[in-house]
């Protein structure tokens, strides 16, 4: 469920560069003086407005919060330079610091999944959300835990451009996702295109970015207690965990959830596999299978080994076979593989400090190999007996064997970080049957003198070496957390998708419009007729909606697509159709047990049980299958009904794919799908075309709107102009967004212009504690319109212009000729004047 970690600390960084960019030329303008307006007309004098010296203020104060500390390792020719505080990075991880949590047990994946989305189940996905006012409580309760605001500031900053990311890059990666698969899209899709899209993002800091990648995050040791304490009381303070955490559908809470968040030695703990997990999540195919050579190889040593022991080597030479040749081979095998183990344990242990008994455990089981080999080896040149034999080859199995349990238990309790680390520990032994197993091969083949053994050896070698490359390839941007999660998630990338996208550049270059969602889909949950967007949901997509089963005697099976369904019994076929109106999954239930006597059908979640989504209310077969081209081959399967409630036909419903629409980042005028690149080039000349660009000027604008909730921010003097009072804080910026998905509306009034105001009769938000303080505005506030009208980064980067320009007065009823001519939501025409874009950025940051 986390998200990657490339793309928000690719935003921060971006936002940071803006940031400058903006403090830069900001200040050129707020300093006065005179401009050259030509040949004839001499010069003139700049025109500084308040409101350039107010976001100058907030620009000069941000980048001051954003760099405090010590600073990420960006190389001096990169023109990001300089970059922002390693805490920033860090805090572009606290949305998902509980997921790694639950990696040590205790089912918390949960409370990730609330902090970007407001409930536990994707399912029951609100559209408002408290995602961005994590970041402003946490600097509430920083201040109270004593934390360092050099660390605690930069932490915040990072939430921030998390949230950003989340906003504006998820649902184009919804988007890419959907041209591969029906499946419903998750944080972590799509893998193969978010692979290449991360190794691209690491290269825009230089051709070593991937090599200074880790030493954009502070270290386990670094993170105080202080910075914990308060951002478990920023998740306190913002959901009300202990009064009662939000509900998911029923079918969903039968699952049983923990009821408590993690404690700081937890998060420490997480935080150490979340390091690890973005140190392997860049690794690529040959770096892995590099690391995981022990295992290639150490079946080849083992033969050479064997080869000179006293029983072993007549698997190579004339003679019989006995007990005493495989416990050699065996045994030899297992101690010379059991140095793998202890190194990455050992690694894991440097990055996981407080799991401290599993990796206890792991060293002693090292040690207990080392004596027992050791003595086996010691009883070859004796000619020691098979007691003996045995009596040191058993232990060396049964280490392997305790693990194994161990592990078992460990995936059981829910636990599945310490069974990762004790599957390790099997290591030996696999080796050691499978240096048995090619040694007895060997024998078969009648491999017996020395050119048909290293001939024989060459090729298992080889073999061995090419067969490690496919499971290199398919862990490559897996990461650890994919790994551990590997029965559910998949362990990274399938070998024929990594080959396939050597050569497609629609992988290594992704690209794809927003996946978005009007509201014409979505569902009240509470709120009745006067129901709001604080009540309203996203599609729940494909969830199990209703169980069938037949007790008749023929055979009965269904088919369906997306509202019709057949059921076959011998040569007769029954249609049940789902109505346009009273939709509702209990209707529909009542509809198909009504269509065939012995017919039984039961709604899975009884309540809430609004009206299914249309046209498509259901999915058909092929949406249980990976890929568009195996969903076309099955979607017109016919499945039997089982004869039980147990082993009844699970009837779902649509995926959210068939219920979106896609919108571009163009203007309204553009076409409205089109294609919006996931990442920029190296040189950033296509940046404000891409969904992190995106990114990064909507960040801008949350740190912007950040930094007077953070300190005190008094606008520069600029000339003989009179001083201006502190700055208030900021709201707008700060919406209650869904981080997973967006509404048409919402994407319009960001992205793309052309939006539908929100101001009039929508409450934004449920949460008071966002609201307190803020002073009483108009139902629609001036400037809004034309905020709406251009989007909020098109109306931020047509002022950003306007406002540096010396030439330009920002208070002007004018428009540059350079500002664009924008649709409004009506379909009018008009070209915004520079008073327009001032009084637009006023309503955004709440400016004077």
């Amino acid at each position: 469920m986390t998200a990657s970690r490339v793309l928000p600390a690719a935003t921060a960084v971006l936002a940071h560069k803006r940031l400058n960019d903006i403090a830069e030329t900001l200040g050129r303008k707020v300093g006065g003086g005179n401009y050259d307006f030509g040949f004839r007309a001499g010069t003139r004098q700049v025109r500084v407005r308040d409101t350039e010296r107010r976001v100058l203020a907030m620009a000069t104060e941000t980048l001051a919060q954003l760099g405090s500390g010590e600073r990420i390792d960006l190389p001096p020719t990169t023109a990001l330079g300089p970059g922002p505080s390693r805490f920033v990075t860090l805090g572009t991880t606290a949305f998902d610091l509980p997921a790694y949590a639950d990696l040590l047990g205790g089912n918390r994946a949960w409370v990730s999944q609330v902090l970007r989305t407001g409930n536990p189940d994707p399912h029951r996905s609100p559209v408002v959300a408290h995602t961005t006012r994590l970041a402003l409580a946490f600097v509430g309760q920083a201040t109270i835990a004593g934390a360092d605001p050099a660390k605690s500031r930069p932490f915040a900053h990072g939430i921030i451009a998390a949230a950003a990311t989340g906003i504006v890059v998820d649902p184009v990666l919804a988007g890419i996702h959907a041209r591969r698969s029906t499946r419903d899209w998750q944080p972590l899709d799509p893998a193969i295109e978010r692979v290449y899209a991360e190794a691209r993002a690491l290269t825009m800091i230089g051709p070593d970015g991937p090599k200074r990648w880790p030493g954009f995050w502070p270290t386990v040791g670094d993170v105080p207690d202080e910075l914990l304490t308060a951002y478990l009381a920023a998740l306190e303070e913002v959901h009300s965990f202990t009064a009662g955490r939000p509900q998911g559908l029923p079918s969903f809470e039968a699952g049983g959830l923990a009821t408590t968040l993690p404690d700081i030695d937890q998060l420490r703990s997480a935080y150490g596999i979340l390091r690890l997990d973005l140190s392997l999540s860049g690794w690529n195919a040959f770096q892995w299978w590099a690391f995981l050579l022990p295992l290639w190889v150490a079946p080849s040593i083992g033969l050479i080994i064997a080869r000179e022991l006293p029983a072993a080597q007549f698997f190579f030479h004339p003679g019989a076979l006995t007990d005493a040749s495989f416990t050699e081979a065996f045994s030899l095998a297992t101690g010379i593989a059991s140095l793998t183990p202890l190194v990455w344990s050992m690694i894991l242990w440097s990055q996981v400090p407080d799991r401290t008994g599993v990796f206890v455990e792991s060293l002693l089981l090292f040690l207990a190999r080392v004596g027992l080999t050791t003595a086996f080896a010691a009883t070859t040149s004796e000619g020691s007996g098979a007691g003996v034999r045995w009596g040191l080859a058993l232990p060396l199995l049964g280490a392997d064997i305790y693990a194994l349990i161990r592990a078992l238990i460990d995936l059981d309790g829910d636990r599945p970080f310490d069974a990762f680390v004790r599957m390790l520990q099997m290591i030996p032994s696999a080796s050691g049957f499978l240096t048995a197993l090619l040694a007895a091969l060997a024998k078969l083949f009648g491999v017996s003198d020395d050119g048909g053994f290293w001939a024989y050896w060459a090729i298992v070698t080889v073999v061995m070496l090419l067969l490690g490359i496919p499971i290199a390839v398919s862990l490559t941007g897996s990461g650890l957390r994919n790994i551990l999660l590997s029965g559910s998630r998949g362990a990274g990338l399938r070998a024929a998708d990594a080959v396939r996208a050597l050569s497609d550049p629609a992988v290594t270059d992704p690209s794809a419009p927003a996946l978005v969602f009007d509201d014409s889909t979505l569902w009240a949950d509470g709120g009745g007729d006067s129901a709001t967007l604080i009540d309203l949901r996203y599609p729940s997509g494909h969830r199990d909606l209703i169980r069938i089963w037949w007790a008749g005697a023929d055979p009965l099976t269904i088919a369906h697509d997306g509202h019709a369904i057949t059921f076959h019994q011998g040569a007769t076929d029954t249609p049940v159709v789902v109505p346009r109106s009273g939709r509702t999954a209990a209707a529909l239930a009542s509809a198909i047990a009504d269509a065939l006597p012995d017919l039984h059908a039961e709604v899975v979640d009884a309540a809430p049980d609004p009206d299914l989504p249309w046209p498509f209310a259901l999915a058909d077969p092929g949406d249980e299958f990976a890929t568009r081209t195996e969903h076309d081959l099955h979607a017109a399967d016919a499945k039997p009904v089982g004869a039980t409630r147990e082993k009844a036909y699970l009837l779902r419903q649509a995926p959210r794919v068939d219920l979106a629409s896609v919108l571009g980042a163009g203007s309204a005028t553009a076409s409205g799908g089109d294609d919006i690149p996931l990442v920029p080039n190296r040189s950033l000349s296509d940046l404000e075309q891409t969904a992190i660009g995106a990114a990064a000027d909507l960040a801008v604008l949350m740190h912007l709107g950040a930094a007077p909730w953070m300190a005190t921010v008094v606008p520069p003097a600029a000339g003989a102009l009179p001083p201006l009072p502190a700055l208030g804080k900021s709201y707008e910026v700060f919406r209650h967004w869904n981080l997973d998905m967006r509404r048409v509306n919402e994407w319009r009034m960001i992205v793309q212009g052309g939006a539908e105001s929100e101001k009039a009769g929508q409450p934004q938000t449920s949460d008071p504690g966002m609201l307190a303080g803020r002073p009483a505005a108009n139902a629609v506030p001036a400037g809004s319109a034309v905020a709406d009208a251009m989007g909020w980064l098109g109306l931020w980067r047509a002022w950003l212009r306007m406002a540096s320009d010396l030439t330009a007065d920002s208070a002007a009823a004018i428009a540059m000729p350079y500002t664009p001519t924008v649709r409004r939501s009506n379909g009018t025409f008009f070209q915004p004047t520079n008073a327009d874009l001032s009084a637009g950025i006023r309503y955004l940051l709440d400016l004077p």
